[in-house]
């Protein structure tokens, strides 16, 4: 179950609308960020200049993981793909709930196992050499950690664009408008008008 309890006021929610550029390395390092509502991408820039989607944040989650608890350097930045509504905290703030108050530090350990289960499942996902296979895996991982039953399976609450799983997956738009097509063609996902992906149980 997830922590309901707050010590931050209203005014200190944050609202965020699609596109919007939520943390970046150039961000107060001081802060986290604690989802209350929408999706997040978590996201590079490799040398070349392309950028790289690694995670996708959803409600319960906080960011940034690493920074938080070490002091490291922050190389990643985030951006809404919904609405976002947003609690931030200090981090020392922050690091004081975690060891006063154990509902918050048992939701936030469990967050923090989940999140290191969807890492673990990206790098298996990078074991298949098969782009159609490894895109169907990282819509299974995304359906399992956000997905909404649906009439004839589960389906994905945001809606993501070719380039989104391109960055994911590190291959061009034009082999990832392939992939999806013959998945589809497999039946074995299905895309409405509006962009959202549902995948058959």
């Amino acid at each position: 179950m997830r922590y309901t309890g707050h010590m931050a006021s209203p005014n200190r929610l944050i609202r965020f609308a699609i596109g919007d550029i939520v943390y970046s390395p150039f961000s107060n390092h001081s802060d986290v960020f604690v989802i209350e509502s929408g999706y997040v991408i978590a996201f590079t820039y490799e040398s070349t200049g392309k950028r790289r989607i690694h995670l996708i944040y959803g409600p319960g989650s906080y960011f940034p993981v690493l920074t938080t608890f070490k002091n490291t350097e922050q190389r990643a930045s985030y951006e809404a793909i919904s609405s976002m509504t947003i609690t931030k905290y200090g981090r020392e703030e922050f690091l004081q709930k975690l060891s006063s108050d154990l509902e918050f530090c048992n939701d936030i350990l469990h967050r923090t196992v989940e999140q290191l289960a969807i890492f673990a499942e990206r790098v298996i996902d990078l074991q298949a050499t098969k782009l159609e296979d490894r895109l169907l895996e990282s819509i299974r991982v995304l359906i399992k950690e956000h997905g909404t039953p649906a009439n004839t399976g589960f389906r994905l609450p945001y809606k993501l664009k070719q380039h989104h799983f391109a960055d994911m997956l590190g291959v061009e738009r034009e082999s990832i408008t392939r992939a999806l097509s013959r998945l589809k063609q497999k039946h074995l996902i299905a895309q409405d008008d509006t962009g959202i992906i549902t995948i058959f149980s």
